[in-house]
């Protein structure tokens, strides 16, 4: 297992040991609110580190500058909306189902754009590719109908 896996796991594991010893010894009122509240950040951080593993991972059908960045710009929004979203949880105390609805579009949202910005980057690469192929074999060096 490549090291830098290794070491986000090791990383996303001890946030969610933090998350879940805060949810559970500080003093938060147990009640469904809360617990949807915890569940969607359990969820964001798992679904956040898979964001992270997939960026470690080796990027050969894809445009690794705008996968890597685009990637991780994505997750880190979405992580603050989660963050947002958890603290402003009080003004859903008498809307629960408003405040479920919050975090389903936000995790929605994220996923769109995660699939955006995988098929786009392999988009690049691919066009990247075959750019690349035109200029080595010269086809660009050629004048073009009426040319000289």
């Amino acid at each position: 297992m490549n090291r830098g896996i290794l070491l986000t796991v090791c990383i996303f594991a001890i946030v969610v040991l933090v998350v879940v010893a805060g949810f559970f010894l500080l003093d938060i009122e147990k009640v469904a609110l809360s617990y949807w509240g915890f569940g969607s950040l359990l969820f964001s951080l798992a679904v956040s580190m898979l964001a992270a593993i997939t960026i470690l991972l080796p990027k050969k059908r894809r445009n690794a500058v705008f996968y890597s960045f685009g990637l991780s710009s994505a997750t880190t929004l979405y992580l603050t909306a989660i963050i947002v979203g958890l603290i402003a949880s009080k003004a859903f105390e008498k809307n629960l189902n408003g405040f479920i609805l919050l975090q389903v579009i936000i995790h929605s949202l994220f996923i769109i754009t995660a699939i955006i910005i995988f098929l786009a980057s392999e988009h690049i690469r691919n066009k990247n590719v075959e750019t690349q192929k035109k200029l080595d074999s010269g086809e660009y060096d050629r004048p073009k109908r009426g040319g000289f």
